[in-house]
């Protein structure tokens, strides 16, 4: 992304739209090498409907694509990973208080494309015929201090210019919209479960201590990340 516009996040109960108006190719190709528009991000949801779980079955992407001199976009790709974090409790609720960290890819989607012309386009995932990917089942505690849920995306789009020595221009003229299809299901809770979730995990992922720093009287905090697992894209 090229400048600071933010997504804007729209949730409804059967679509999560995200609408980046930042994303852009480089404005001039040279028939030698790809441009590729990139956006990576991270949503925290602090709020799920109690007693269901959550599954992505679908995505359609969308924008405006302007070009001449032979550019096409001809791969769009976009993931998502459903993240949870959860306290590990000490005895006596002591120091350091320490976060486990687990997640799974709910979607994964690499479409070829052919997108040549200047105008509207749209590119459908149909929704998946296998088994989903579920979220753990909610129970309510979901932002309230010792659970935090995520949502961790990525999406590319890749343009070549298809004439040898050319120095076509595509552009995204209102960057690119991404609409997720949402399945839901009813599910019985279980905290223990609940934290034995996902396909990855990370024991002790975060350990934070706090301290009384001398002679001022403010509080430091110390932060340890651990490391492996998936790579977290930058806020």
């Amino acid at each position: 992304m090229t400048n600071i516009d933010p997504p804007n996040i729209t949730v409804q109960p059967e679509k999560l739209s995200l609408y980046l108006p930042a994303m852009q190719f480089g404005m001039e190709g040279h028939g030698r090498t790809d441009e590729i528009a990139v956006c990576q991000f991270t949503m925290e949801l602090t709020s799920w409907w109690y007693k269901y779980r959550l599954a992505l079955n679908g995505l359609t992407y969308s924008g405006h694509f302007t070009a001449d001199d032979g550019v096409s976009i001809y791969q769009l790709t976009a993931s998502a990973v459903f993240q949870y974090e959860n306290n590990k409790p000490n005895p006596g609720n002591a120091q350091p208080y320490v976060w486990n960290m687990s997640s799974s890819v709910m979607l994964d989607n690499k479409s070829p494309v052919s997108i040549a012309s200047s105008g509207p386009f749209q590119v459908a995932v149909p929704p998946s015929n296998t088994s989903l990917t579920w979220s753990p089942c909610f129970d309510g505690g979901e932002g309230e201090g010792d659970a935090k849920t995520k949502l961790v995306f990525s999406i590319t789009g890749t343009t070549r210019d298809t004439t040898e020595g050319g120095k076509g221009q595509g552009k995204l003229a209102d960057g690119l919209t991404l609409d997720w299809d949402l399945a839901w299901q009813e599910c019985v809770p279980n905290r223990a479960v609940k934290n034995a979730w996902g396909d990855e995990r990370i024991d002790d992922w975060q350990t934070c201590e706090y301290r009384e720093a001398p002679g001022n009287g403010t509080v430091a905090q110390g932060l340890r990340r651990g490391v492996g697992g998936l790579p977290l894209p930058p806020h």
